[in-house]
């Protein structure tokens, strides 16, 4: 079982902090159905989107990417 979020930013001007910040908060909501594992994609600065992904629940993916 997975649980999807997604944030769309079409011409509305968001920091890439606040986006990320709204799909952990989405993912939080989600936490409570026993997911092993969690990760986000964004757009990057090139084609290719920034991807952050880890074992456990949601606080192991902010520890190791955004708390650094």
């Amino acid at each position: 079982m997975c649980g999807i979020i997604g944030f769309v930013n079409y011409a509305t001007p968001h920091t890439r902090k606040f986006i990320i910040d709204a799909l952990l908060g989405g993912l939080r909501r989600l936490e409570y159905r026993g997911y092993d594992s969690a990760g986000i994609a964004v757009d990057g600065d090139s084609a290719e989107p920034i991807l952050f992904k880890e074992k456990g629940n949601i606080d192991a993916l902010v520890k190791y990417y955004f708390c650094r």
